[in-house]
């Protein structure tokens, strides 16, 4: 039995050739992960569960997470991606807890700085959110829950599901 494949199963981890495809157009904001970087700035990069072969207009080093924007100069054969320039202004009190309560999180201050990193990192999607309350659900009893939810971020970060 193949453990990778079975865990890549579980995860929703894909594998090149697995014959999805993502359209993307100039201008476009993805969130990206850096799976591994090359020479002369190419890079494999990880988009809606889609690993795609990219230059980079600015390097960034693998396992980097990052909103990332299509640049015009993209080709067919070749994407082209600058890190996109996102200006995210501070939650409301309100939309704050509201976000606490649909992730399942205690009203406490890791709590809402783990909201604030989610949404600055791009993460704080309805998608997201379901996968981190799932994620708090099976949390055990007794367990960390600010280091449990920060796993959880992690592995989304990374493009498990």
């Amino acid at each position: 039995m193949n453990i990778s494949e079975l865990m890549r199963g579980l995860l929703g981890e894909t594998k090149a050739g697995d014959g999805r495809l993502l359209e993307l157009k100039a201008g476009q904001i993805v969130r990206g992960v850096i799976v591994q970087t090359g020479e002369n700035g190419e890079a494999l990069v990880q988009m809606n569960g889609v690993q795609v072969r990219a230059k980079l207009a600015v390097p960034l080093p693998a396992g980097t997470a990052a909103m990332l924007q299509v640049q015009p100069e993209s080709t067919g054969s070749l994407i082209v991606l600058r890190p996109a320039e996102t200006a995210v202004l501070p939650p409301s009190p309100g939309q704050l807890k509201e976000w606490l309560q649909a992730l399942g999180l205690p009203d406490k201050e890791w709590a809402a700085e783990f909201v604030r990193d989610l949404r600055r990192d791009g993460l704080l999607t309805r998608e997201h959110a379901q996968a981190l309350a799932r994620a708090a659900s099976f949390m055990p009893p007794g367990e960390d829950a600010h280091l449990w939810m920060r796993a959880a971020a992690e592995g989304l970060n990374r493009g498990f599901r």
